[in-house]
């Protein structure tokens, strides 16, 4: 830190977007690094080539090493082309299994370090206990916090032990809320006992594996802070409890400024000088990031913010990227192949029978209910899968207005695939009426009744008029044909459910 006046130590705090997906964002990237000395980047967009590219000219435009972070709870492809898409994490708690967990996050982490990304904004470590959370949902390992623990410990590990940091979000816990923090303010009323034995387990493991960096969240606990400022701002839950209390001295990142959560705090300089006081150390995603380099700079130069909490972040940060930035680019690249038989193995090993058998007419109207809107990709491989096994399958692609269509013959079996997903502000983990109401009519119907979720598990709730019922948490298609199978008695369903589901 010699030499680094309150500029350049003000900038480091900063962590704006390289987003490709409106056009080339690197004029603006070197633009921030130049002048207000950013000390890295959230990544959205692009594609590995380019990205690596990208990160690698930065690099040496920057004189200060640059963090380059990614959202990488599902792999690489969850934000970049040609990158790996894993299942849903909860897929991960259904198998159980802390190795796999391991390899699934080292994995990712070589992936990235063939993109010049050090910095993986993972494991998701929410406990989500409350089955309406619109956004935690199966980006959760599941609702027992001892599990989540256990699986997000060993993402960590399997994460950090490849060189790239890790990320344990969204302190104190988001998964009790029944809100999006990216569309307002959740308000979450759980005490400290509660916290404590539930919300607070996992993120205790995470930093007792020595996670390099937590990510606070946009919700608002009462219990804890009286005045209802979001986590991210408070200093009773940012510094007594994360940093007091669990101990913690690693980096504490903000959740994306850019999210309503956070905004209803006043204008951003104003919230992002709150944050640092609080104890965060880098700020995320700040829609105006020279408005708040400016802001901070202006904070600690008229004694609003104690010039000693700035060097204390910096001091941290810099630490951190001499642990996980390294003097090359690229180095060790993720093979392919090896990527996609993890996908195939956490698929297969992530399918939970909840009732029933196999199917047993050789007919099979397949009946497909898509929240998300994916289009007609959705399903195919599920039917394929049938149809190769010799069954003879009609597709029906159901609106949410077709709640009387449910007609099919006698000798036909009624097989319903759900499709679900999170996505930030989008509600597409519960169902509509009109599909709650057309499932209600095919369990009440003679014949042989399958129900097949891929996505949410909660849709499955109440459900016990279907002969049998099959849970997965993603609809990539080798989740599709791992649950088809799973129908067939191909293969055994080897998933344990992970959330309380009564059918």
């Amino acid at each position: 830190m010699e030499g680094m006046g309150i500029e350049r130590q003000a900038g480091q705090m900063l962590m704006p977007r390289l987003d490709f997906r409106p056009g080339d964002p690197l004029p603006l990237a070197r633009e921030l690094v130049r002048d207000c000395h950013v000390g890295g980047f959230i990544v959205f967009g692009g594609e590995i080539e380019r990205l690596s590219k990208a990160t690698a000219e930065l690099q040496c435009f920057s004189d200060i090493p640059l963090f380059f972070a990614l959202d990488a709870e599902r792999g690489v492809g969850q934000t970049v082309k040609g990158g790996t898409v894993f299942p849903h994490i909860m897929s991960l708690g259904a198998a159980g299994d802390e190795e796999l967990a391991g390899r699934q996050g080292a994995f990712t982490a070589r992936e990235m370090k063939g993109a010049g990304l050090n910095m993986a904004f993972a494991p998701v470590v929410d406990v989500n206990t409350n089955p309406a959370n619109p956004i935690i949902n199966v980006r959760s390992f599941g609702d027992d916090p001892l599990l989540v623990s256990r699986l997000g410990s060993a993402f960590i590990r399997g994460v950090q032990g490849e060189g790239v940091g890790a990320c344990a979000k969204h302190f104190p816990g988001h998964g009790g809320t029944d809100a999006d923090s990216h569309e307002a303010l959740p308000v979450y009323r759980a005490n400290m006992e509660r916290l404590t034995d539930c919300e607070l387990i996992p993120f205790k493991g995470a930093v007792e594996a020595g996670v390099s960096s937590i990510m606070t969240a946009h919700i608002s606990n009462l219990k804890i802070d009286g005045t209802g400022s979001p986590a991210t701002l408070s200093p009773l839950v940012v510094g007594e409890l994360l940093l007091g209390r669990l101990r913690f001295d690693g980096l504490v990142i903000t959740d994306s400024f850019r999210m309503e959560g956070v905004k209803g705090a006043g204008s951003e300089a104003d919230a992002v000088v709150t944050a640092v006081s609080a104890g965060c150390n880098i700020i995320l995603d700040p829609e105006d990031p020279k408005g708040v380099y400016e802001a901070l700079i202006e904070a600690v130069s008229s004694g609003e913010m104690l010039s000693s909490m700035l060097k204390e972040s910096v001091r941290k940060i810099l630490f951190t990227k001499g642990r996980y930035i390294t003097s090359g680019h690229g180095g060790v690249q993720a093979d392919a192949d090896t990527g996609r038989e993890l996908c195939l193995e956490t698929a297969r090993r992530s399918v939970c029978r909840l009732k029933g058998g196999g199917l047993e007419r050789k007919k099979a109207r397949v009946f497909i209910l898509d929240v998300t809107s994916s289009g007609p990709s959705r399903g195919r491989a599920f039917i394929e899968v049938l149809e190769e096994a010799g069954f003879v399958c009609r597709r029906v692609d159901v609106n949410t207005s077709d709640s009387g269509c449910v007609a099919s013959g006698r000798d036909e079996a009624a097989v319903c695939v759900v499709y679900t997903g999170v996505a930030a502000w989008k509600e597409i983990t519960a169902l509509p009426d009109g599909y709650k109401e057309f499932l209600k009519g095919v369990s009440e119907m003679g014949g042989e009744k399958i129900l097949v979720s891929l996505g949410s598990p909660y849709v499955l709730s109440g459900m016990s008029g279907f002969d049998t019922v099959i849970g997965a948490f993603d609809g990539l298609e080798c989740v599709e044909r791992a649950a088809a199978r799973v129908l067939l008695e191909r293969a055994e369903p080897r998933g344990r459910m992970p959330v309380k589901v009564e059918l």
